[in-house]
């Protein structure tokens, strides 16, 4: 059934079923969900936005980027 489907549709299709899985559940879990989601969400794009950060710091000169790259490692290690 879904073979024969272009990815988008396939994703639409996954989308949808989530999305009814959802709606059947309680208001309790539904927004435990949603903050689940959120946190990994966020945790995520943390983690993205530290390594273009490393890397935008690896690109100064030496003397400028040893005291951000140690504050830069005392984040990551939190």
């Amino acid at each position: 059934m879904l073979k024969d489907k272009s990815p988008d549709e396939r994703r639409a299709y996954f989308r949808a079923s989530q999305a009814r899985y959802i709606a059947q559940l309680s208001p309790d879990l539904r927004r435990r969900r949603w903050r689940e989601d959120q946190r990994r969400r966020r945790a995520k794009l943390r983690a993205e936005n530290l390594k273009a950060l490393g890397k935008r710091i690896e690109e100064l000169p030496a003397s400028d980027a040893d005291p951000l790259l140690c504050a830069l490692a005392a984040c990551a290690d939190r």
